[in-house]
């Protein structure tokens, strides 16, 4: 066992003081916090850019259309953005839109006012924004439209459909009331669904580079001189494993740091334990697929497209992160919770959303832990077998037989 912590403790050591770990730790939270900024900022922006945007109208409400469309949107320096004009013909604006004459232009059918729906063209239908005004102009002034042939004060009808805006509160188990807010209920799992997904792939590849570099350097003859396959193999995960929470603790940390100074909702500190051990199984169990993967392939190339259906299955919480942490008591949602590859990202974005069960925690951690037992058990196998063996190109067939062995 004391050989074991000596390789722990040198796997630690040479990766921790690492340039790239280092670098990779630092700025991880300046990129995030950046983006973040970044990303607020640009969404605040109201725009430098005019467009000239044309219609087309059969319906006899284009005169309104028109002064709402150059009145109602404006961009930074009080300027209207849209710069509208009429065409009689659709045929006009289309060689107007043609010779980049125009930006876009929207024709306004006849019976819009009985719901029938007006068309809109561009050269590029990406600008979400051009469009966004140009609905959301349109819609008003039909509204008004209807309200006016109805006998309806429209300003009395704006003034009297104020919208009525909700205070959050949170409350636990044990019910204690927290201020709230629907960002934080939404940041909070996602965070700490990506932190896990972000540790796992690049202290994977950290480990599966560093098997493959010490098999085909021949280093793995020396060290195995000293210690058992099974003893060099669970020494080199525990030690990525220890490098993996130093990074997850700083990480921690400074959004501790960031929410006290930024006053943002906290963390949910009880949660975080059951949290923290979802995010070591976790690692445990893809770590111990990356070092088999090590002990398969003589180069890293081979071993990373064979790894690419793990990493696909891996970024299924992600790619449906939206949808999970809306629904995070959806039958499937709990299905996915007991699926061992992604069971930690599952239970650690339903125990922080708070819609985990006593039961459930206890039943996925233990299926998770039995399920790295197994895999570790396989991985040793596999190691054991693969370890000194060089220039082979190993089949299926192969495999599965030392794996029955």
């Amino acid at each position: 066992m004391n050989r074991v912590f000596r390789i722990i403790g040198w796997e630690y050591k040479i990766r921790v003081r690492s340039k790239v770990f280092i670098l990779t730790t630092l700025l991880f939270p300046v990129l995030m916090v950046g983006s973040g900024f970044l990303s607020g900022y640009l969404a605040d922006k109201e725009g430098t850019e005019t467009y000239t945007i044309g219609m087309v109208d059969y319906s006899g409400i284009g005169a309104d259309y028109l002064e709402r469309l150059e009145t109602e949107i404006k961009l930074e320096d009080g300027s209207s953005m849209f710069n509208p004009t009429h065409f009689e013909q659709e045929t006009d604006a289309l060689a107007a839109l043609v010779n980049e004459e125009i930006s876009a232009f929207v024709v306004i059918p006849e019976g819009i006012m009985d719901d029938e729906v007006p068309t809109y063209y561009a050269r590029n239908l990406s600008n979400m924004k051009i469009q966004s005004g140009i609905r959301g102009t349109l819609s008003r002034t039909v509204v008004t439209k209807r309200m006016i042939d109805e006998n309806i004060n429209p300003i009395l009808v704006n003034e009297l459909s104020r919208r009525v805006h909700l205070d959050l509160f949170e409350v636990d188990k044990d019910g204690e009331v927290e201020k709230g807010d629907k960002i934080s209920g939404f940041l909070i799992p996602f965070f700490f669904m990506f932190l896990l997904t972000m540790v796992i792939f690049i202290n994977g590849q950290l480990l599966l580079r560093s098997v493959i570099e010490e098999r085909t350097s021949r280093m793995m003859e020396i060290l195995l001189s000293t210690v058992t396959p099974r003893q060099l193999m669970a020494g080199k995960i525990l030690g990525l494993c220890l490098l993996a929470v130093t990074q997850v603790a700083f990480y921690i940390v400074v959004g501790l740091a960031m929410g006290t100074y930024f006053d943002l909702p906290s963390m949910p500190y009880d949660s975080l334990p059951i949290v923290f051990a979802f995010f070591l199984a976790g690692f445990f169990f893809y770590a111990a697929f990356y070092a088999t993967m090590g002990t398969l392939f003589d180069s890293e190339q081979e071993a990373q497209q064979s790894m690419g259906l793990l990493s696909i299955v891996a970024m299924v919480p992600m790619i449906g992160a939206v949808y999970f942490i809306n629904n995070p008591g959806a039958p499937i949602t709990k299905i996915l919770s007991f699926i061992p590859p992604i069971t930690p990202f599952m239970m650690i974005l339903r125990v922080t959303t708070g819609e985990a069960t006593t039961f459930e925690i206890i039943s996925t951690l233990g299926l998770l832990i039995l399920c790295i037992y197994l895999t570790i058990r396989l991985a040793g196998k596999i190691f054991h077998t693969t370890v000194l063996m060089y220039g082979k190109k190993l089949s299926i067939k192969e495999v599965w037989r030392w794996i029955r062995a």
